[in-house]
């Protein structure tokens, strides 16, 4: 939260014509010496509450009370945030509920609590800076501008975070949103001017990203000129404002400003504007804002007015103190009827601490409309901890945990379910070891073809220890298959390992089985099959009452008398199966011979036995140390999966930026990366990917490592489904903080905290997907 400022810096109002300009509007001017001591000495830039009549604060008493921010996220219950100040324009403190009247559109309510907003949880200011960079403030104005904006970053707290945006005829993200105050002080002090004045647009921009945030926001746009950019007026952001609830402070540098529209902006959202004639004084105002987000109440009630219908409601408060009094209105919206039902159910039912639980909102009910928003908070703190329909967390320990699921539709009406969740201690760690054949016997395994005599433990070739299974090969026409009784292995998320030897004739192949599940007519299982003939390793998955698909195969050179190493990742971090062969022994710096990477099909087993196949009368296979790898074991990493997919006819055209290596992925006939989606390296290490999607149903799929640092629509068609690991996320939430097509020229920029702007060429439209099937 923002912490106080030491010394809050006053100035004295100057009237008459050296004072005021045609708008009405003070000019403020540093403190003057104690001869004008009758004057009131106030904040900085702060109107008195007998001045401030365009923003909500009173005008007919000596308390300026000023309504800044109203939210309901669990209407009834109603949030207000508030500001109060002396005649001086000093905060007034330690005010209490029976300090205050709330009357809701003439009704008097009762107020449930009234605390410091900075001493209340989830009560942390996100706070957006929006900075004029165009070229009339080169020199002195931009290096004061930052300057006070850094002290301002400087004055946030534990748990504020803070977003910067400059703009001339372009708007640049400098700084998404971050709680390290230093790497935003850094992006603030590495704004260099050039360009027109976009100052409506960039103001709607930091109101949309404040607007997304959780608790308390605030926007301060600093501008010394006029808006030259579309749109040409102020009322699309003063409507952005007041439809998110955020107070929107205004700062006008010097003469060349709007004042009339930088007032109406700060007074009809909550806000307060600020004139400064010069910018030395800007660090001042910077810092009364400072103060003035610290010193605000945090005022609680029910309205008695449950009725979801939409409608505007006008909040008024009114403070008193010592015989000193004022009043102030805010405005919210009341949700829209009937209220969705917020219902969910998780899997497994009895979790364990450090095991993924996969939470579905599916059971949710939007009672008409679209739900929109699906915010989970895992532990009930009040914080919200995942966005989106379906989403996996994990508990470090065991205990019982109040989940809480608040969703919220088009027309933002929202509601709120909880769930207790019990988890459970943590089973002890399987053995490693699934059969490493040293004991010497097969009584576990069953034959289920051809002469069980075919397979025996063979104490000669091994890769470690005194046994491994060896096929002999057999006179029998038949396959030779041995099957585990070890049904409840493999587990989801397990990385298996195996050794095979290749001796004998090799005139056929050998196969290793997992999934296998002999009630179920030996079929819904995969398998592992090595065929030295063609020099193939072939993944497939035999279907329940259907044929075997082959799911990938890879080419590796075979040799006779050689032992090799298999791995398989059973679906451990997304909905794929990974399998690797190296030559064994396996080393730190040793290279896959193969690799194979292919989706996990629909009806997958999720538990069986392994088993074996020989084939052939010549051949000769030897099997060791089939087992579960110990995740500091697991050598390659588990990248994640990306599908952008088109819900509707059309086109979609993106790029993302990321920190990190991507690949093209093959999900489904109708999902995987195609010829016309491109991944290409920068200078600095970074991975671009460049890509369309195609007709409703069809998309891209890519593989990636590291963060996805933004994602810009380019061009759109049609509305997209995102999903990362099988979980549906928003653009916004894709890159982090929000991203979107920025630039008049139809492409947005990202740009590092303290770096300059990476300006991308325009990319020439590649052959469009609409109106044909993309595959």
């Amino acid at each position: 939260m923002l912490v106080s400022v030491v010394a809050p810096v006053v100035a004295v109002p100057v009237a008459g014509s050296n004072g005021a300009d045609s708008s009405g509007g003070e000019t403020w001017q540093p403190p003057a010496t104690s001869e004008v001591a009758d004057e009131r000495s106030e904040p900085a830039g702060h109107r008195s509450a007998r001045q401030q009549t365009d923003n909500g604060s009173a005008s007919n008493g000596s308390l300026e009370v000023t309504v800044r921010q109203i939210a309901r996220p669990e209407f009834p219950t109603v949030t207000a945030y508030v500001s109060v100040r002396n005649e001086s324009g000093d905060p007034v403190t330690g005010l209490t509920a029976e300090d205050f009247d709330l009357a809701e559109e003439g009704t008097d309510q009762p107020i449930e609590s009234v605390e410091p907003a900075t001493g209340v949880r989830g009560s942390n200011v996100s706070a957006a800076l929006v900075i004029d960079r165009s070229g009339s403030m080169r020199g002195t104005k931009i290096r004061d501008a930052r300057t006070a904006a850094g002290r301002f970053v400087d004055q946030l707290g534990a748990g504020d975070e803070g977003l910067a945006i400059d703009f001339g005829s372009r708007i640049e993200f400098t700084q998404r949103w971050t709680t390290d105050t230093d790497r935003l002080g850094r992006a603030v002090g590495g704004i260099a001017t050039g360009g027109d004045t976009a100052l409506w647009r960039a103001t709607s921009e930091g109101i949309e990203e404040a607007g997304s945030r959780v608790g308390r926001s605030a926007v301060i746009v600093l501008t010394d000129g006029r808006n030259n950019y579309p749109p040409y007026d102020v009322n699309a952001a003063i409507e952005d404002a007041q439809a998110t609830g955020v107070p929107v402070y205004t700062i006008g540098l010097g003469r060349d400003v709007n004042e009339g529209n930088l007032r109406r902006l700060a007074a009809e959202t909550g806000g307060s504007y600020y004139r400064s004639p010069n910018s030395s004084q800007l660090a001042d105002i910077y810092a009364d804002i400072s103060e003035s987000l610290t010193a605000e109440y945090r005022v609680t009630y029910t309205t008695n007015d449950t009725a979801t219908d939409g409608t505007n409601r006008t909040v008024e408060l009114t403070a008193e103190r010592g015989g000193d009094a004022g009043s102030g209105t805010g405005s919210y919206q009341a949700p829209c009827a009937p209220l969705p039902e917020a219902a969910f159910e998780y899997t497994p039912s009895d979790p364990v601490a450090g095991q993924p639980v996969e939470f579905d909102a599916n059971a949710s009910d939007p009672n008409g409309g679209e739900i929109v928003a699906y915010r989970w908070d895992f532990d009930n703190d009040g914080v919200v901890d995942a966005v989106g329909r379906n989403v996996t967390h994990s508990y470090d320990n065991a205990s019982t945990n109040s989940v809480r699921l608040a969703v919220e539709k088009t027309c933002g009406a929202s509601d709120v379910g909880t769930e207790a969740v019990a988890v459970g201690s943590a089973d002890p760690i399987r053995p490693e070891s699934v059969d490493d054949f040293e004991d010497g016997t097969l009584s576990e395994y069953v034959p289920l073809a051809g002469s069980k005599e075919a397979w025996r433990v063979n104490t000669t070739t091994t890769t470690e220890g005194d046994g491994a299974l060896q096929y002999a090969g057999s006179d029998d026409p038949a396959e030779i298959a041995s099957f585990s009784g070890l049904d409840t292995y493999p587990e989801r998320g397990d990385v298996l390992r195996f050794d095979v030897g290749t001796y004998g004739d090799w005139d056929f192949r050998t196969t290793f089985q997992f999934g296998q599940q002999p009630d179920s007519g030996f079929n819904n299982r995969y398998e592992v099959e090595l065929e030295p003939q063609t020099d193939t390793v072939r993944l497939q998955y035999d279907r329940p009452n259907g044929s075997d698909r082959t799911l990938g195969t890879t080419a590796v050179d075979f040799r006779r008398d050689t032992f090799y190493t298999v791995e398989v990742d059973w679906a451990a971090s997304t909905d794929d199966i990974a399998l690797r062969v190296y030559e064994a022994p396996i080393a730190n710096a040793s290279a896959p011979l193969g690799t194979i990477r292919a989706p996990e099909p629909q009806g997958a087993p999720t538990s069986g036995g392994i088993g074996f196949f020989g084939h052939g009368a010549g051949d000769r296979w030897i099997y060791d140390d089939v087992r579960v790898l110990d995740p500091s074991e697991v050598r390659s990493p588990r990248k994640s999966l990306l599908e952008i997919v088109a819900s509707e006819q059309g086109e979609y055209e993106y790029e993302i930026v990321l920190d990190g290596t991507a690949e093209k992925a093959n999900v489904s006939q109708r999902v995987k990366a195609e010829a016309n989606d491109e991944i290409r390296r920068t200078d600095d290490g970074r991975t671009i990917i460049d890509g369309f999607t195609g007709n409703a149903g069809y998309g891209d799929a890519y593989r990636f490592e590291g963060t996805i640092e933004n994602f810009t629509r380019i061009s759109a068609e049609t509305n997209v489904t995102i999903r990362i690991n099988g979980t549906e996320v928003s653009a916004d939430d894709l890159a982090g903080s929000g991203s979107r097509s920025l630039a008049p020229s139809g492409f947005g920029l990202s740009r590092r905290p303290g770096a300059s702007a990476i300006r991308r060429p325009q990319r020439s439209r590649r052959r469009s997907r609409r109106m044909r099937p993309r595959r």
